[in-house]
This record gives structure tokens, sequence and C-alpha cells, in this order.
């Protein structure tokens, strides 16, 4: 294991110049207050982890459609699936943001972008891609 500083509330590791994202261990009851609650308790500031959210997101939004009340506990296919999301969650997310290697002038940079959308949510990610006479970084 490494050292851990902090960086916009989220763990860092120097070192290896990663965010350390770490989901919550606690248990939320299989209902509509719980899977909210659970939600909610997943700190993304920086949208790392939206495409895990967005699978509780769209249960939760099921859930909704149910109209049970906060406390009424899911029932079925919608209870299953959500206990699978979240017995699915990693314990935490390593996410690496390398910088360049070397602090010399960089002969280009590009930024190459992709995005994607279903009926069910929206995706876009940017890469930069550096050129410098050391190398190329992205």
């Amino acid at each position: 294991m490494y050292a851990l500083s902090s960086l916009l509330g989220l763990g860092w590791s120097k070192e290896h110049d990663e965010k350390i994202i770490s989901l919550p261990k606690w248990k939320a009851d299989p209902t509509k207050r719980g899977s909210l609650c659970k939600l909610a308790s997943i700190y993304n500031l920086l949208r790392f982890v939206s495409l895990i959210t967005l699978v509780g997101k769209c249960l939760y939004c099921f859930v909704c459609h149910e109209k049970l009340a906060w406390d009424a506990e899911l029932k079925g296919t919608l209870k299953f699936k959500w206990k699978r999301w979240k017995q699915g969650l990693p314990k935490q997310i390593d996410v690496g943001c390398p910088l360049a290697d070397h602090r010399v002038t960089s002969q280009e940079i590009q930024l190459h972008g992709f995005g994607d959308a279903s009926g069910y949510g929206v995706g876009t990610v940017v890469h930069a891609v550096v050129k410098q006479e050391s190398g190329i970084t992205q």
C-alpha cells in the first residue's frame, strides 16, 4: 500500500498519480429510501464512477415508477437487480491521470473527444495526447 494525500476530497496517490475513489461499505435496505441513500452516498465529484452510478440511478428510476412507499421493500425482479448491482460495487476504484513524463516543451497537443448516448444516459470523455521529444503521453 502507498501513502495517500487528499485531492478534492478524494484519496490521491502522489507516487502513482492516481485518484482513489472509495465506495461506501454500509448496507442499504432494498427499499426506495435505501436505494436513494446508497446512490447519494457515492461521492462522485469528478464523475469518475458515472458508469457505475448510472445503473443504480436507472434502477432507482424504475423504483420511482412503481410508486412504492419510502420504506416498502422492493419486490421481484427489481429487488433482484438492486441486490445484484449493490453486491457488484467494488470497494474502491483507482483512476490514473498521468501527466507528461518530462517537464519539457510540448511539440504538439491533440484533444480526442468521444461521446455516446442511450435512452438512459449520456457519456463523454476527452483524452489529451501530448507529443514531446521524449515521447508521447496520453
